[in-house]
């Protein structure tokens, strides 16, 4: 499997998972709970040349749980699926158009791999958006401008 494949595959399935898995791990009623917890989301991906930049809009209340637990979520799916492993840092919290927001960077490893990326977590009375660029360290300029321009185009009404 090429690279570029790999971390489109990799970025879709951690959008995909990355709340359901934070309701698991975060959920006092444990898996049971889980299982109710997890929201169905539509989600929009791009495939670029130096990896992968989309966003899920998940219907549920944005402040269910914490968005730093829902970064935790994010991060801890990445080990639990089997795709190697991916720390966050330099988290800030902030708001937008009155909203909490939520922006870390990421790094991981999958073998000789090492990946970078960037998060946004958006908080909404009805909605939670989990904004992602991921893509090979060697991109990290370009996934950058990337993620920023996804960024200032969303827009939540």
């Amino acid at each position: 499997m090429t690279h570029r494949s790999r971390t489109h595959r990799l970025a879709l399935l951690c959008v995909s998972t990355a709340l359901a898995t934070g309701a698991l791990l975060t959920s006092p009623a444990g898996p049971a709970a889980a299982a109710v917890d997890a929201y169905a989301a539509p989600q929009y991906l791009a495939a670029v040349t130096a990896g992968a930049s989309g966003f899920s809009v998940y219907d549920m209340p944005g402040d269910r749980y914490p968005l730093d637990e829902q970064l935790q979520g994010f991060v801890d799916a990445f080990s639990l699926v089997g795709l190697g492993t991916v720390t966050s840092h330099d988290v800030r919290k902030s708001t937008v158009d009155g909203r909490p927001v939520l922006d870390a960077r990421l790094s991981g490893k999958n073998g000789d791999e090492s990946t970078v990326g960037f998060i946004r977590l958006i908080s909404d009375d009805d909605h939670l958006v989990l904004a992602m660029t991921l893509g090979l360290e060697a991109d990290k300029k370009e996934l950058n401008g990337m993620h920023q321009q996804l960024i200032d185009s969303l827009k939540i009404p």
